[in-house]
């Protein structure tokens, strides 16, 4: 199959949240020399269930707050998409519009809207 109409892409992207992914703070490009940062009370890892919306034109937002609190100063600029809750597969990535760097007991919290996955023809 080449290319998925709008339709076929609503219906996969409606599907991921059952599919036990998991949303990663890196430090660094999650495809390259990045680092999954590790230094969180959350340990890192997300469950992306609950917190998608439903798909529309290609495309599906969070409909829920993700929250990292730092255990230790740490710095976050990248936002991974994992098939498991540790090591697991890359799915997916995206560059916060800028990086944050939290002091111990500070929050980064990405308020809902602010994740979006985009399924898009490659042509």
């Amino acid at each position: 199959m080449g290319v998925l109409t709008e339709a076929g892409r609503n219906a996969v992207l409606d599907e991921i949240e059952g599919l036990g992914w998991y949303y990663a703070p890196f430090n660094g490009d999650p495809s390259s020399t990045g680092t999954e940062v590790s230094g969180t009370t959350t340990e890192g890892r997300q469950a992306v269930n609950a917190t998608l919306g439903s798909a529309s034109s290609g495309s599906v937002a969070s409909d829920a707050a993700v929250t990292w609190t730092a255990t230790g100063a740490i710095t976050i600029d990248y936002i991974a998409l994992y098939d498991a809750a540790s090591s697991g597969t890359l799915m997916g990535y995206t560059a916060l519009s800028a990086s944050k760097t939290l002091a111990n007991t500070e929050t980064l919290t990405l308020a809902i809207g602010e994740i979006t996955i985009t399924a898009s023809d490659p042509a």
